[in-house]
């Protein structure tokens, strides 16, 4: 049957106070580009800006994804002066849940106002072009009042006369902050604004079938839709849908239910909601846990050791789950949700 996950990957802490931000003067920039695993930002001494990093819950709390020190002095950089305020943005991951966690909550502190001035600082080998082109980034992005203009890179690095640095407000595998929940329900509201329908009745299960790469292929998931269809459920494809798009089918309630990924990370925009997640071993995904915490979301994290075993990559997915026998998995998901 279907049990609840005994464990986490990761760790899960809510924490009130606002990420650490920093202004710094005489940051050295090394972008991937040119620099590679040595990219950063660093302190005039070489040090690493801690807050420029990008941390993760596992193996160890707070595993630093990057280097801590360098040896460049920046002499040779380009000095960059205050004529616009800068703020290190780092990594632009264009993945749609790896973006709502990364990017976007670097920019839990961004003041309203004028945006003239405003620089944001990203390494990419992508241009900001590129970047507006990915759909949820440019939504997003214009939300928060944010143009082509306003991003820039600095491919030969940089030395920074001042540069803001926020921290991370969401750490992956591992906490995330208050203002982070503030921030992605301001964006939710702006996006889909209140009334909207409500169907506190219906469930959604967010199928994969239709992705073409990612990290794990669910086999047999199309017949398993079929036999959750026969119970009434709605089958959906998030990746057919804009982001306003599955906002609007969060605001609008249910029970919503997958195999743990970013199709779920969608409730951030929306409070207390309902979510069944499979998962794939006996371990909870912190990142959702994490969302679900800051939603106040009534959430199952469930596995069938029985039904469900661990599969080798397959058709530009690094991994597979198998689904022994979608028929019975089908009715033990309704079981499961109907407790919601």
């Amino acid at each position: 049957m279907l049990i609840n996950c005994t464990k986490m990957y990761g760790h899960a802490a809510l924490i009130e106070q606002n990420p650490p931000t920093r202004i710094v003067e005489g940051a050295i920039w090394l972008p991937r580009s040119r620099y590679g695993n040595a990219k950063g930002l660093y302190e005039p001494s070489g040090r690493v800006v801690t807050e420029s990093l990008t941390f993760r819950g596992f193996p160890e709390p707070h595993t630093p994804l990057g280097r801590l020190y360098t040896l460049e002095t920046g002499a040779d950089l380009p000095k960059i002066s205050r004529v616009f305020h800068y703020i290190h943005l780092g990594h632009v991951n264009r993945h749609y849940g790896h973006f709502l966690i990364g990017a976007v909550a670097r920019l839990w502190n961004l003041s309203a106002g004028n945006r003239s001035r405003l620089r944001l600082v990203f390494d990419e080998d992508y241009s900001v072009e590129d970047m507006f082109a990915v759909p949820h980034i440019r939504t997003l992005w214009e939300i928060l009042g944010l143009k082509e203009e306003n991003f820039i890179r600095f491919p030969h690095g940089a030395v920074f006369e001042s540069i803001e640095v926020p921290g991370l407000a969401f750490e992956e595998n591992s906490h995330v902050h208050r203002p982070y929940k503030d921030l992605m329900n301001w964006l939710g509201s702006v996006l889909v604004p209140t009334p909207v329908k409500q169907c506190p009745d219906r469930m959604i299960y967010f199928t994969k079938h239709h992705l073409q790469s990612g990290i794990r292929r669910i086999e047999q998931e199309e017949e398993l839709t079929h036999h959750l269809a026969a119970y009434g459920v709605e089958i959906v494809a998030p990746e057919n849908l804009t982001l306003v798009e599955q906002i609007r089918l969060w605001k609008e309630g249910g029970v919503f239910m997958g195999f743990s990924g970013s199709s779920l990370h969608t409730g951030i925009f929306h409070q207390k909601n309902r979510i069944l997640s499979l998962c794939h071993t006996d371990e909870a995904p912190s990142n959702q846990v994490l969302i679900d915490k800051v939603t106040n979301s009534r959430s199952l994290y469930l596995h069938d050791p029985e039904l469900l075993e661990n599969g080798h990559g397959i058709n530009g997915f690094r991994a597979s789950v198998v689904c022994n026998n979608p028929r019975l998995l089908a009715q033990r998901i309704i079981q499961a949700a109907k407790t919601l």
